[in-house]
């Protein structure tokens, strides 16, 4: 995700996330911190694949909200929403070397199970990321 701050990820969302949702791309996810109503970050469900019953989850949290379990428990809670409906297997994938984002996974119950070669973009480069995935039950 481009970086952005909360005013402009909500006009994204406002913007961009209906059409994304109507057409099954995308269900983007904003993550608020009840209390006090400040945005924390986003995740998303996308890659639906009917098929094999997956789904790739995604998240990122703004550095202040970072190091308070946050993104564990959203990451554990989008898991189980998916599984309550009908999905056997929730996929996530790493920039090889992001080890507090492989934390966060293995903290919600993902195991790694293998790299795929040059997969995200970083910094401008083609790099390799760690396949995670949680399978329901």
């Amino acid at each position: 995700m481009p970086p952005v701050d909360a005013d402009r990820l909500r006009a994204m969302l406002h913007e961009q996330l209906p059409a994304m949702r109507e057409r099954g791309l995308l269900a983007a996810y904003v993550i608020e911190d009840t209390a006090t109503r400040a945005i924390l970050g986003g995740a998303n469900l996308s890659r639906f694949d009917p098929l094999r019953d997956s789904v790739e989850l995604g998240y990122w949290l703004f550095r202040e909200s970072r190091g308070r379990g946050v993104a564990t428990r959203v990451v554990r809670a989008l898991a189980d929403h998916a599984f309550a409906n009908g999905i056997l297997r929730v996929e996530a994938v790493v920039r090889v070397g992001n080890a507090p984002s492989e934390r966060v996974l293995e903290r919600a119950g993902f195991e790694r199970e293998g790299v795929k070669r040059k997969l995200l973009r970083h910094e401008g480069e083609r790099v390799d990321a760690t396949l995670f995935a949680l399978v329901a039950g």
